[in-house]
């Protein structure tokens, strides 16, 4: 039994995942999506942590301290198309594959890229430019 429901809960992780990948819906949908789904991975690990048993509390201490921050860099690296949602893992490419819209900075930021043309923007202290 508890195999089975391992098997259908990946299944479906799968599927999730790849719904996030190359599924259709709104950028901040899936940008959200993808959030709450690390928010709830790190909440798994530190949920099985606590099962595991007392032996081998600090392994699971170190391995949530590597695997948290690893998770969370990918809120930043993971980037999706605000048309089509098309989830694009590279910061290089300005545009989507997919539809040709303009891509974010990156997954932190609905904002796009700067091209170069904007206008200087006053220094950081008292308005100098300096």
């Amino acid at each position: 039994m508890r195999v089975a429901l391992w098997a259908v809960g990946g299944a479906l992780a799968v599927l999730w995942l790849g719904w996030l990948v190359k599924g259709r819906a709104a950028g901040w949908t899936k940008r959200l999506a993808f959030r709450a789904t690390l928010i709830a991975a790190i909440a798994l690990l530190a949920k099985l942590g606590l099962t595991i048993g007392p032996g081998r509390q600090l392994s699971f201490e170190v391995s949530l301290l590597l695997a948290a921050p690893l998770l969370l860099a990918y809120l930043y690296l993971v980037r999706f198309c605000p048309r089509c949602g098309l989830m694009q893992r590279n910061l290089k490419p300005a545009v989507c594959a997919r539809c040709g819209a303009a891509l974010p900075r990156h997954g932190m930021t609905a904002l796009p890229r700067r091209t170069g043309h904007e206008a200087r923007r006053p220094g950081r202290f008292f308005g100098r430019s300096g």
